[in-house]
């Protein structure tokens, strides 16, 4: 794994990158192919000469590629840039493991890390904010568990789970979902997502997605009642909290930062914790909103 320093190096290469001359790559090449053939073994000597050939080849392309093209042309060198394989690579580890279990708690937890390989301070910021936001929670979380234990003792239960997901991690996008189960009693769960547009390097809200002063809340918001509904009148034992005698407990509007990810259809979909929109017997309800339904409210860049 790439660490602080290799992509510090990184960055001081490209302040000051190389521009080698046609007469640079010749005498390069040349290099190569004065390489002294001497092999202990007679027998050997025909392998050594083909893979001295293939060797050769390779390093003529990769002169040709990576060195004279980017130069002749800065159209050729902006294209390069564009190339999706070479856009930030974000890599998720598990950098700390906790297990607990004195027969009335138990607790396990996998925290993850983000590693984000680029340069630009922008993905730097992004790495910064995932892990020490994914940090802050997590310590929280079991600080008050080992808080539990000690108060509660062998006179009750509790149970803490967390784990992580990565839902998207594509050339232009990356989400990595947080888990976390509460059990004492009763039974809480919820997420918490995070996204990088790599295009960008930035971190993602829903509102991101969005145009400003669009209506996107109103018309994701309908959509998401009407598939209650009809969830409702298909199955009775299927519930949400759409006309409850308690008008607080009724679902309304999305907030603008909406817990939500891609589909595979490339779709919205709009995640819910328990409780937050129906008893707890519908656990973490999800909808899958239409592209169709919002794509007049998404900003250009997020359209295709």
């Amino acid at each position: 794994m790439m660490n602080r320093t290799d992509r510090k190096l990184r960055r001081l290469a490209k302040q000051d990158r190389p521009n080698p001359s046609q007469e640079f790559s010749d005498e390069f090449l040349q290099t190569l192919l004065g390489l002294p053939e001497k092999q202990p073994q007679k027998q050997g000597r025909r392998a050594f000469l083909v893979w001295r050939t293939v060797l050769v080849s390779c390093a003529a392309l990769a002169v040709t590629v990576l060195v004279v093209l980017p130069n002749i042309s800065t159209n050729i060198a902006s294209a390069m840039e564009q190339i999706p394989v070479l856009r930030e690579i974000v890599r998720v580890t598990t950098i700390r493991n906790y297990f607990y279990d004195d027969g009335y708690h138990n607790l396990e937890a996998d925290i993850p890390s983000v590693d984000i390989d680029g340069d630009s301070p922008t993905a730097s910021g992004a790495e910064n904010y995932i892990n020490s936001s994914v940090q802050e929670l997590t310590d929280a979380l079991i600080d008050r568990f080992y808080a539990d234990v000690d108060s509660i003792g062998n006179e009750g239960h509790t149970q803490m789970k967390i784990d992580y997901t990565v839902v998207t991690n594509t050339d232009n996008w990356f989400t990595l979902k947080l888990q976390i189960f509460e059990g004492s009693g009763s039974s809480n769960t919820y997420y918490k997502f995070y996204h990088i547009d790599k295009k960008s390097g930035k971190i993602v809200y829903l509102s991101d997605l969005f145009l400003e002063n669009s209506n996107y809340k109103t018309v994701i918001s309908e959509e998401i009642k009407r598939q209650m509904e009809a969830e409702m009148e298909k199955d009775s034992s299927i519930y949400y909290w759409l006309h409850s005698k308690v008008e607080a407990w009724n679902f309304t509007n999305i907030s603008d930062q909406q817990n939500f990810y891609f589909s595979e259809n490339g779709n919205i979909v709009i995640a819910f914790d328990k409780y937050e929109v129906a008893p707890g017997a519908m656990c973490c309800p999800e909808f899958e909103i239409p592209k169709e339904i919002y794509q007049d409210s998404l900003k250009p860049e997020y359209k295709s």
